[in-house]
């Protein structure tokens, strides 16, 4: 299951929960203030390659 991240619109407090795919955001509530106005934050990642050019290397 992946992790989304949300942030509290109310206290700014920033959290992760694994949730399934299917499930609805509607029910979120913040841990910290128990607030419902929270929203789903844009998640960033990464991955390494062995086989990537390295920056500034272009591809070959």
């Amino acid at each position: 299951m992946p992790i989304y991240e949300y942030e509290c619109s109310n206290c700014d407090n920033s959290f992760e929960l694994v949730r399934s795919i299917n499930d609805d955001d509607k029910d979120l509530k913040c841990p910290k203030c128990d607030s419902s106005e929270v929203k789903k934050l844009l998640s960033v990642f990464s991955s390494s390659c062995s086989s990537c050019a390295s920056p500034g290397q272009g591809f070959t």
